[in-house]
């Protein structure tokens, strides 16, 4: 996800292409000026006390004999301020025979740089990770591997995110994960005080758990060096806003920032990585059809079912929605006769009962599928209000759920805000006299 939230961040296809302007002679002049002037940040690490440190900095830089460059001359990396809305970027698998795809379903939370709001994130994703893998992974078999992972950009908004690889198809995979955590709010509402009290406490635990080597310690510090912010407090400021947290804020935090029915400035992402293997729909189709509907075609096609087209789903499903049928084996039963009509007859050698039974399981991911069509069909999600822009501009599609399909993420950046550089939480304050060789950290 780094190439569609960080400005300037280029792909793995920019940069294989890139390396084919690259000459000999062009690389021997880059070389002698890759050092010509520097911003550099060191951190020394061992036995040293404050003086010696600075000394061995300093004969580093006479080494290397830097100039100074100045800061504004930084190409820093900065994170987008994604405008609210859903958007979906979908890349094909580079491995042409791989049967392996992957969703990554990433929701923007939290204010940045807020204590609280970081917290409080730590602890939804330690409750919520383990139900996903047990949901997805282990009861629904959607893939090899599944979770929920955190990931803070340096100068953004936090991001929680869920992630699936597996043989099933991306739409139906995402389907499946909007059904989660449609269903997990009432989850966290269950919460008894003494889980969500050990949750809590859990993070307590991590945080003032001894470091057991200094190269632990090292990274600690480097982490908060690097982020430009400096907090080395940081461990200490969680903890206080740890122990001030309460269920009430883990429900708050849910739906303004994961739940699509409340949040008022729902963000949100998906990367869809297809294998050539299953059936991809086009942009087009993306724009006519809505997602329910083509996970359930997704589907019947992965299972073999290849003789009823996407519009003849989506007439099925409509009919289906109108007649306020909700019955799964009944619908079922009607998709199956649906499917047995554009059968040659010659080819059915049961009678359409038996028939029905081999083609769809009631516990088949066709039947997760139909009813998750049906019932989106009922209550359609809007996503289109949350977007200001129209980014038809750009050539990009939108489905009629109102999500934005992303065909080119170096056109939508360019359309994207950027978030400012950290901000240091303490006063730098200079240990060396100027002029310097370099500006050491």
């Amino acid at each position: 996800m780094d190439a569609v939230n960080l400005m300037p961040e280029h792909d793995l296809d920019m940069l294989e292409e890139a390396t084919k302007s690259v000459t000999i002679d062009a690389l021997q002049v880059h070389i002698k000026s890759l050092f010509g002037k520097a911003y550099t940040k060191m951190l020394m690490s061992g036995n040293y006390a404050q003086a010696e440190a600075l000394e061995t900095s300093m004969q580093i830089l006479d080494i290397l004999q830097l100039q100074t460059m100045p800061r504004y001359l930084i190409n820093a990396r900065r994170s987008l301020n994604i405008e609210p809305g859903y958007y979906v970027h979908n890349v094909p698998v580079s491995d042409q025979k791989g049967l392996n795809s992957a969703v990554v379903c990433t929701f923007y939370c939290g204010s940045v740089n807020d204590t609280r709001d970081a917290v409080t994130l730590r602890v939804l994703k330690s409750l919520v990770h383990a139900a996903f893998f047990s949901q997805l992974r282990t009861s629904e078999q959607l893939g090899y591997r599944a979770g929920a992972v955190l990931d803070s950009p340096n100068g953004g908004r936090d991001m929680l995110t869920f992630a699936v690889e597996g043989e099933s198809n991306p739409v139906y995979v995402t389907q499946r994960i909007n059904y989660f955590i449609g269903q997990y709010r009432q989850k966290l509402q269950d919460l008894t005080v003494e889980e969500f009290e050990s949750s809590v406490q859990s993070q307590i635990n991590l945080k003032q758990e001894k470091l057991k080597a200094i190269d632990a310690e090292f990274s600690r510090h480097w982490t908060h060096i690097k982020s430009d912010k400096y907090n080395f407090n940081s461990l200490s400021d969680d903890i206080e806003q740890l122990k001030q947290l309460r269920k009430e804020d883990l429900l708050s935090f849910w739906d303004k920032y994961v739940n699509e029915d409340m949040s008022p400035g729902y963000t949100r992402i998906d990367l869809q990585m297809w294998s050539a293997s299953i059936w991809q729909p086009s942009a087009e189709e993306f724009e006519m059809y809505p997602s329910a509907v083509i996970a359930l075609y997704g589907c019947l096609r992965s299972s073999g079912h290849t003789e009823l087209s996407i519009a003849e789903v989506q007439a099925f499903v409509l009919t289906a929605a109108a007649s306020g049928n909700s019955d799964a084996e009944l619908l079922l039963a009607e998709l199956g006769s649906l499917y047995l009509s554009k059968q040659n007859p010659s080819t059915v050698a049961v009678d359409s009962v038996e028939a029905l039974k081999v083609v769809f399981e009631s516990a088949s991911k066709i039947a997760n599928a139909l009813q998750m069509a049906v019932s989106s069909a009922d209550n359609a999600p809007k996503f289109a209000a949350l977007s200001k822009t129209n980014f038809a501009a750009i050539d990009m599609k939108q489905s009629p759920e109102g999500i934005w399909l992303i065909n080119d993420y170096t056109q939508f950046k360019n359309t994207q805000a950027l978030h400012g550089l950290p901000v240091p939480a303490r006063k730098l304050v200079p240990l060396i006299s100027e002029p310097a060789q370099a500006k050491s950290e």
